[in-house]
C-alpha cells in the first residue's frame, strides 16, 4: 500500500476527497474546528512583517522553518500545519481505551470511539446513573435513606376563586433572607383578583427577582397554595420569608433542608447534592466519569454497574473522518512539492503497508499514492460479525489511529521536522519568477479574506 508516486503537476491545494466526495480548497474552513480559529489563520497568513504565526497552539518560526526565501511559504506552512492538527484530532477520537484515560489523566480528552460507556442499574428504584467516554469498567452497591432537599415553605390552602386572601386588598410585600442576603419582592394585584391569581403573582414576583429559590402554586381540589423551596439542596438550604405578606399567606416549613443520607459499598456518606461523583481522574477534579443521582429512598442495594457499550454509529462516523483528513493531508503534501520532507509521506505509507491486510478486510483500501476509501457496507458488516478485529485494525494500540496520531503528534510538538531544509527553493525556484509568486501571493491572500468573512 506505499505510494508509488505523486502527481507533480498539481500544484494547487484544492481537490476531491476520494473517501467522501466532498471537494475541499486552499482555505480551511472545511478543516477549522471554529471560526476564530479561521480568523486566526487568515490574520496571521496576511501580514507578511509577521515572521511568526501560531495555528492550533504551534507557533512556528517561518525563517527558522524554511528560510523565508518568498512570501509563498509563509502561506503553505501554516495551512499543512492545520491540516497535521486536523488529522491528530480525527485519530486522537479513535484511540484505544487506556491511551484514552491517560489522556484524560492529563487534561486531554477524547471522546474515544472505542471507548463509549453503558450504564445498568438493578435491583430496585431510587438511583439513576450516567457514564461519559473512558469511564472505569467497575460495579457500585447503592442504598439511600433520604435524599438531599431544601427547605420549602408552604402558604395556607385557599379557595382559588376567592377575591380575598386573609385580607389581603392588593398590596404588600414578601421579603425572603438566604444566608446574610434579605430580597423584597412586591408582587401586583387588586383585591378583586381571585386567590389563586394573586398567589401566581406572588410566584411570579419571586421567581423574577433571581435568587436562589423557586415559588409555584400548587392546587388541589378547589383550593390552591404557595411554595417557595430552595433551589440549592443540603442541611444548610434554609431560609426566612417575611415581610407583609408572610401573616397573611401563613408560611410553614413543609420540607426541612437536610442532607442525603447514603452507602456506597457498604460505607455510610452524606452528601449536600443528590448528584454522586465516581471515577474521578485525579483527586484535585471536581466531577468524575460516573454520575449517579439518588432520587429517592431504596428498600434494597440498587447496583450500579458500568459497562463497555459499542455503538457501530459513532464508530463509523469516526472512522470516515480519520479516511477525510487523512487523505486532506495527503493531497496538501503531495500539491506542495518539496515544501514537506519525505520522510512525512514514508512514515504514513509504513502505516499503511504494516496494516493493509487488517484493514482490507474491514472496507478500508489505498490505492498506489496512498489514498484511503472506504467501504462503508463491509466496515458495518465486519462491526457486526468481528468487532475486536475492527478496533485491533483501527483503535487499537498498534491500529491505524495510534500510527497516525503517533506522525502527528511528533510534528506538532517539533513542526521544523515536517519541513525540507530547501522547501523555499522548492516552492520559489528561480528569480524569474517572483512576480508569478507575488500574485500567487495576493490571490491566496483574497481567498483568505473570503473564509474569514
Amino acid at each position: 500500500m506505499a505510494s508509488t508516486g505523486q502527481s507533480s503537476s498539481n500544484q494547487s491545494l484544492s481537490g476531491t476527497n476520494r473517501a467522501s466526495g466532498a471537494t475541499y480548497g486552499t482555505g480551511v474552513a472545511t478543516i477549522a474546528s471554529a471560526a476564530q480559529r479561521k480568523k486566526q489563520l487568515a490574520s496571521a497568513l496576511i501580514q507578511p512583517s509577521t515572521d511568526q504565526v501560531t495555528i492550533g497552539g504551534v507557533s512556528v518560526t517561518n525563517s527558522g522553518v524554511v528560510g523565508m526565501a518568498s512570501s509563498v511559504v509563509r502561506q503553505l506552512v501554516p495551512v499543512v500545519l492545520e491540516r497535521v492538527t486536523a488529522l491528530g484530532s480525527a485519530a486522537r477520537n479513535l484511540l484505544p481505551g487506556e491511551a484514552l484515560t491517560r489522556s484524560a489523566q492529563t487534561g486531554t480528552t477524547s471522546p474515544g470511539a472505542f471507548a463509549q460507556r453503558l450504564v445498568s442499574v438493578s435491583g430496585g428504584a431510587g438511583v439513576t446513573a450516567a457514564a461519559s467516554a473512558g469511564a472505569t469498567l467497575a460495579s457500585y452497591k447503592f442504598t439511600v435513606a433520604q435524599t438531599a432537599a431544601g427547605q420549602t415553605s408552604s402558604s395556607n390552602g385557599f379557595v382559588s376563586t376567592n377575591p380575598s386572601i386573609g385580607g389581603i386588598t392588593g398590596a404588600g410585600s414578601l421579603t425572603i433572607q438566604i444566608g446574610t442576603t434579605t430580597t423584597t419582592v412586591t408582587p401586583t394585584f387588586s383585591s378583586a383578583t381571585n386567590a389563586k391569581e394573586a398567589l401566581e403573582a406572588v410566584a411570579t414576583a419571586v421567581n423574577a427577582a433571581g435568587i436562589d429559590a423557586r415559588a409555584q402554586v400548587v392546587s388541589a381540589n378547589g383550593a390552591s397554595r404557595l411554595q417557595v423551596t430552595r433551589k440549592t439542596t443540603g442541611a444548610a438550604s434554609t431560609m426566612t420569608l417575611g415581610g407583609g405578606l408572610a401573616a397573611p399567606l401563613g408560611f410553614s416549613t413543609t420540607t426541612a433542608a437536610r442532607d442525603a443520607s447514603y452507602t456506597l459499598n457498604g460505607a455510610a456518606h452524606t452528601s449536600s447534592s443528590n448528584v454522586i461523583q465516581l471515577d474521578a481522574v485525579s483527586t484535585a477534579a471536581t466531577s468524575g466519569r460516573v454520575q449517579v443521582n439518588l432520587t429517592g429512598a431504596t428498600s434494597t442495594s440498587v447496583t450500579v454497574t458500568v459497562g463497555v457499550s459499542r455503538n457501530d454509529n459513532v464508530i463509523v462516523d469516526a472512522v470516515k473522518s480519520l479516511i477525510d483528513r487523512f487523505n486532506i493531508f495527503r493531497q496538501t503534501i503531495s500539491s506542495v512539492g518539496g515544501l514537506v520532507t519525505a520522510g512525512t509521506q514514508n512514515q504514513l505509507d509504513g502505516a499503511l503497508d504494516a496494516l493493509s491486510n487488517a484493514l482490507r478486510a474491514i472496507g478500508v483500501t489505498a490505492d498506489a499514492n496512498g489514498v484511503l476509501d472506504l467501504n462503508e457496507a463491509s466496515l458495518r458488516s465486519a462491526l457486526k460479525t468481528s468487532p475486536a478485529r475492527v478496533e485491533a485494525a483501527i483503535g487499537g494500540a498498534s491500529g491505524l489511529a495510534a500510527r497516525v496520531y503517533g506522525v502527528t503528534s511528533a510534528i506538532e510538538k517539533s513542526p521544523g521536522v515536517l519541513f525540507a531544509a530547501d522547501a523555499a527553493a522548492s516552492v520559489m525556484p528561480a528569480g524569474s519568477q517572483i512576480a508569478q509568486a507575488n500574485r500567487l501571493d495576493l490571490a491566496m491572500t483574497k481567498r483568505l479574506l473570503d473564509f474569514q468573512a
